[in-house]
């Protein structure tokens, strides 16, 4: 299997980025779904089986963090205060979201049962789009400190910020590869992978419709994201190095958004907008089997997050 590199390559990291930056081994998943990870706070392995699909909902007056089981069932409001963009650690216990709660969007941290609420970033910018490192050690956001949209990591704990793009357009939201090598971006239309170190930039599209919203498969060999033409959006899926685009959805008069990969990448999660409200649904890789699993109501279901989760 291809994660049987990633000792390689991590080991290499830490040579790069020395001992106390190293970046150890993410998580393995296994044929079962079953997941094994080092946890943070643990330092030993553990097993995560519950799939679980973390979301933003407006359907309290306030847009919050739920987390529901895959099928809809089992939904729980995590936050009270306000919550976007959230993202489940990979070991499952955690979730990172941004709100502005304290005045202006910031990125926050809580246990994956709403509980040990941290506030991570302080800054008078905002600062969105929280995406965890396999390792769980480090997460990466968006930022408009520097006075436009740039990519930076930080440790997951605070502190060791790390500024990883430099230019004057726009970027973002960050997804990290399985590997925890390189993070994927949009920038102007189109999407890129980058290094942690800023260097070996690669544009993977480039194209007259605009691509956004890159997320890179658990085994990384696939990156999903969305490609808004003359039209509506529509999910699309290409391989890790910009080839084979596919248009996987078709949908008409409703606009999708926040396509997110299930553990094993055999099914996608998105929220779907129309006439006011939006909805998470799930398909197959190949764009079959759409179903909605969040129930109807006058809300605004979003930006869904599918990972595990473990309490």
């Amino acid at each position: 299997m291809r994660t049987a590199s990633i000792p390689i390559l991590f080991a290499a990291l830490v040579l790069l980025f020395g001992c106390d930056d190293s970046l150890p081994p993410g998580p393995q998943a296994d044929e079962t779904g079953v997941t094994e990870s080092l946890g943070p706070d643990l330092g030993k392995p553990f097993f995560i089986p519950r799939p679980k699909i973390a979301f933003s909902s407006s359907r309290t007056g306030s847009m919050e963090i739920y987390i529901m089981n895959p099928d809809g069932s089992g939904v729980e409001q995590l936050t009270e205060e306000g919550g976007f963009a959230p993202a489940l650690s990979p070991n499952g216990r955690y979730v990172a979201f941004n709100s502005n709660r304290d005045g202006n969007h910031d990125i926050y941290v809580m246990r994956s049962d709403g509980s040990d609420l941290r506030r991570l970033t302080s800054n008078p910018a905002s600062d969105t789009g929280p995406a965890w490192h396999p390792s769980g050690r480090w997460i990466a956001f968006t930022s408009d400190r520097a006075g436009n949209w740039d990519i930076y990591v930080i440790r997951a704990t605070g502190g060791g910020l790390r500024r990883v793009t430099h230019h004057p357009d726009s970027e973002g939201p960050p997804s990290w590869s399985p590997m925890g090598t390189r993070i994927a971006f949009a920038r102007e239309g189109d999407i890129y992978t980058i290094g942690l170190t800023g260097l070996g930039e690669v544009r993977l599209t480039n194209d007259p419709a605009s691509d956004y919203s890159p997320e890179w498969s658990p085994f990384g060999h696939e990156i999903v994201f969305m490609r808004k033409g003359y039209y509506e959006a529509q999910i699309h899926v290409m391989r890790a190095d910009g080839s084979g685009v596919e248009q996987i959805t078709s949908a008409s008069n409703i606009d999708l958004s926040h396509p997110s990969w299930s553990p094993l990448g055999r099914r996608i999660a998105c929220a779907a907008y129309r006439f006011g409200v939006s909805r998470i649904y799930v398909l197959n890789r190949d764009g079959t089997d759409v179903t909605m699993v969040t129930a109807p109501n006058q809300a605004l279901d979003y930006a869904p997050d599918w990972g595990v989760c473990r309490r």
